[in-house]
């Protein structure tokens, strides 16, 4: 009797575990995160091939140092919001919890295709 219950309970705890995982997946919250990390993977980009354009030809803009500013502005902007949306999502997570995320947040990265 006394292992059945054990055994319930143990159920219990993993099955929570597991759709408290789900839920942060499904949350519109998730989504938008995903959608922030895609857009500052794409502003990093953008930063990269500004750079490379100006080491070519300095005279690619008209202000290059205006342009700079901008972005990393941009840059430190969404910083902020993906570093509160980790806060959000991670504060309470076990480090595997930590990884499972990460996993998924790699993933549903990459079919955005971000890069």
């Amino acid at each position: 009797m006394r292992y059945v219950l054990v055994c319930m309970l143990i159920f219990n705890l993993t099955s929570c575990e597991l759709s408290e995982k789900e839920s942060v997946y499904a949350q519109p919250a998730f989504t938008e995160f995903v959608n922030l990390q895609c857009e500052a993977r794409k502003l990093k980009n953008e930063r990269f091939t500004l750079a490379g354009k100006l080491r070519q030809d300095e005279n690619y803009v008209s202000n290059p140092d205006s342009l700079k500013k901008a972005l990393a502005s941009q840059g430190r902007e969404l910083g902020d919001r993906i570093r509160q949306g980790l806060d959000h999502f991670t504060t309470e997570m076990s480090l595997d919890q930590k990884r499972t995320f990460n996993d998924s947040l790699e993933a549903r990265i990459a079919q955005l295709n971000c890069e």
